[in-house]
């Protein structure tokens, strides 16, 4: 880690112990996009996610971000009033939530395929502010 530190464009701005976080993605989803129309798959991806992100909000997590078809997902929103052994069960809450609401998107669209591919794990969690040292460019 001191070597990490060292270097002129990271700067560590804080840790946090026992973190966890939901990574996913969903598994079929190429095959799915290559048959669809880019709206249809801007459809899909809107209506899952906004399910998705009502859910973190019914169960307090943060949603870290999304790309592509993956939604990543972390246990605290207060780091004033932390606790851990609840965050967790809150991300596991969420990642059976995901598994249920792809299932109903599933349904809808006819396309038995899609699934979730979900990992969730408690970690050290180090937040990172990343820059470029304008004087070497």
């Amino acid at each position: 880690m001191d070597k990490l530190l060292g270097a002129t464009d990271l700067e560590l701005t804080d840790v946090m112990e026992n973190t966890t976080l939901l990574f996913s993605d969903i598994s079929g989803f190429t095959k799915f996009s290559s048959t669809k129309e880019p709206e249809e798959v801007v459809a899909m991806l809107t209506e899952m996610f906004t399910e998705f992100d009502k859910m973190c909000i019914k169960l307090n997590v943060y949603k870290v971000y999304t790309i592509g078809d993956a939604y990543i997902v972390m246990g605290f929103t207060n780091a004033n009033t932390r606790n851990p052994e609840q965050e967790a069960h809150n991300v596991v809450k969420m990642g059976m939530a995901m598994i249920d609401i792809i299932r109903s998107v599933r349904v809808k669209l006819g396309y038995k395929e899609l699934e979730m591919r979900i990992g969730i794990h408690t970690v050290k969690f180090f937040y990172l502010y990343i820059y470029k040292n304008n004087r070497e460019l």
